[in-house]
């Protein structure tokens, strides 16, 4: 069912399960993981930019331009995908040409299907994660 979406789903025992989350997690890493994109990215590291939902235009664009500046300095931008800063600092890296990894709560299925992330994740620059359900 979620190979159709393009959605993979690793367990914690699997060898592409990322290195780096096992590492910082220990046994607190997510015994099953769902994705979409290049797993890879997972290995990169980068800025952690998370904040609020409600936002003036303004933060927005203070927030875009973080991840553009991020992506040109070929830094990766990770963040929770959430309407507000999330959304728009990955937006802003997405729109430089940089690497975007996405740590979502929910709706990761809808996310995958998502046609303003076609694109980026068919262009290896986007990887959207989560330890639920993809249709939760």
């Amino acid at each position: 069912h979620w190979n159709t979406r393009a959605i993979w789903v690793l367990s914690r025992a699997d060898a592409k399960y990322p290195k780096r989350l096992k590492a910082k997690l220990k046994e607190d890493a997510p015994p099953l993981l769902y994705g979409c994109g290049d797993i890879a990215l997972l290995e990169l590291g980068g800025l952690a930019v998370v904040g609020s939902r409600h936002v003036d235009d303004a933060l927005i664009s203070y927030t875009e331009n973080v991840g553009r500046i991020r992506a040109e300095g070929r830094i990766s931008v990770v963040s929770g995908a959430a309407k507000g800063i999330d959304r728009a600092a990955m937006h802003g890296a997405l729109e430089a040409g940089g690497h975007v990894a996405g740590v979502m709560a929910d709706s990761l299925e809808r996310a995958a299907l998502s046609r303003d992330n076609r694109e980026p994740l068919m262009k290896g620059r986007l990887v959207l994660i989560s330890p639920y359900d993809p249709a939760a």
